[in-house]
């Protein structure tokens, strides 16, 4: 089995999901769990899920297009340009999502262990009502700066997805165009 979940929640069946991944273009291991989010779901396997039970169109895969794109006119030096900004820009998300994840892993973890020592240095020494007062103001005004640090990163991420989205659609008109130029060239 491909997609072991979406074949057992959806009762979808492995010829079905490999005709799905085969007309994504999706035909190794690799391509049907490259995972770049570009599409809205977390997962290749939900994109496929989302396209069965017709949510969703096989267009609106990134790496789809992109083959599509390819295969349509290799020599073009606009799409060349717009796959270049594509894959960059694809890059620079999973780039921002994998620092997201270490960022977070990170803060959890001096949280953690803030947490911990404090629960320690309570055990063991009793200072006074004040003292303690200053150091969990502190530890709070901490906390409250890295809110406003992953607000940050959310709207960061959001800006980027706005300028992929942007250059899809580049990429779109520019397929279309370019099809239109073949079909010419061939009548």
């Amino acid at each position: 089995m491909i997609y072991k979940k979406i074949s057992e929640e959806l009762n979808i069946s492995d010829e079905q999901i490999e005709a799905i991944c085969s007309s994504m273009h999706k035909t190794t291991e690799e391509e049907r769990h490259f995972n770049c989010r570009l599409c809205g779901f977390n997962r290749c396997e939900q994109m496929v899920a989302a396209i069965f039970l017709g949510m969703r169109e096989k267009e609106q895969c990134v790496r789809y297009s992109q083959s599509k794109l390819l295969s349509a006119n290799s020599n073009a030096d606009s799409t060349s340009k717009l796959l270049y900004m594509l894959s960059r820009c694809n890059k620079a998300i999973n780039d921002l999502n994998n620092s997201k994840k270490i960022f977070v892993e990170s803060m959890e973890v001096l949280i953690k262990n803030e947490k911990e020592q404090r629960i320690l240095y309570f055990q063991n020494q009793c200072p006074s009502v004040n003292a303690e007062i200053e150091i969990i103001t502190e530890f709070l005004d901490k906390l409250n700066a890295l809110d406003k640090t992953i607000v940050n990163f959310e709207n960061t991420k959001k800006l980027v997805t706005v300028c992929v989205d942007k250059v899809i659609t580049q990429i779109r008109s520019q397929t279309k165009l370019l099809l239109a130029q073949i079909k010419m060239r061939q009548q």
